[in-house]
């Protein structure tokens, strides 16, 4: 997850090519703005239906995922909807 204040406002992020977040990391580590978070099985997938991979790519990975526990659930929800 990332803040949008955190970005840099051009070229943060190319829509147009899959791996598009790989240059965007590699700016955010550089730029130290990188955290741990502590649940290292932890991947955070958002579909929102204008991703750059389909429904489908999704369904796959959630084919072999573990399903989060509901207070975990509720904290990452509570953290990608927040304002600040």
């Amino acid at each position: 997850m990332c803040r949008k204040d955190v970005l840099p406002r051009k070229n943060a992020y190319s829509v147009n090519e899959k791996g598009e977040d790989s240059g965007l990391v590699a700016w955010l580590f550089e730029q130290d703005q990188l955290a741990v978070a502590d649940y290292p099985e932890l991947y955070v997938y958002h579909f929102n239906g204008a991703n750059t991979w389909d429904a489908n790519h999704f369904k796959k990975i959630l084919e072999v995922s573990q399903k989060l526990e509901l207070k975990d659930s509720a904290f990452i929800r509570k953290k990608m909807h927040a304002t600040h």
